[in-house]
C-alpha cells in the first residue's frame, strides 16, 4: 500500500527536495539516513582495517600464523553477524509492541 506523502508527518517524509534548497544538498530523508549510517560505516571500515593490520603483522611468522588469524577473524565476524541479527529482531519486536500501544509486553 502506498501512502500519499501529504498524509505523512513532516519527520517521516522522504522528500526529493534539498533540505536547505542549495544546489547539490542532500534530500532531507537521505540526510537523516546518512546521519545514522556514517558511524556504522566507519566502524565496519575500522574493523576491516584492524583485520588487515593483524594479517600484516602476523605474516612475518609464517603460513600457520596467517591461517590462525584468518580463522579467528571468521569466528569474530560470525559472532558479530549473530549479534546483529539478534539486535535487529529485538528492535522489530520492540517497535511492534510500542506501535500497538503495548510497551510493557
Amino acid at each position: 500500500m502506498i501512502v500519499p506523502e501529504t498524509s505523512l508527518p513532516d519527520r517521516a517524509r522522504l522528500s526529493d527536495a534539498p533540505a536547505d534548497g542549495a544546489p547539490g544538498a542532500l534530500p532531507t530523508g537521505l540526510r537523516s539516513v546518512w546521519a545514522l549510517a556514517w558511524p556504522v560505516t566507519i566502524a565496519m571500515l575500522s574493523e576491516s582495517l584492524v583485520g588487515l593490520a593483524d594479517m600484516l603483522m602476523v605474516s612475518q611468522l609464517g603460513a600457520t600464523a596467517v591461517a590462525a588469524v584468518g580463522t579467528g577473524g571468521q569466528i569474530v565476524s560470525a559472532a558479530m553477524v549473530t549479534m546483529t541479527a539478534v539486535g535487529t529482531g529485538t528492535m522489530a519486536l520492540v517497535a511492534r509492541h510500542i506501535g500497538a500501544g503495548e510497551p510493557d509486553e
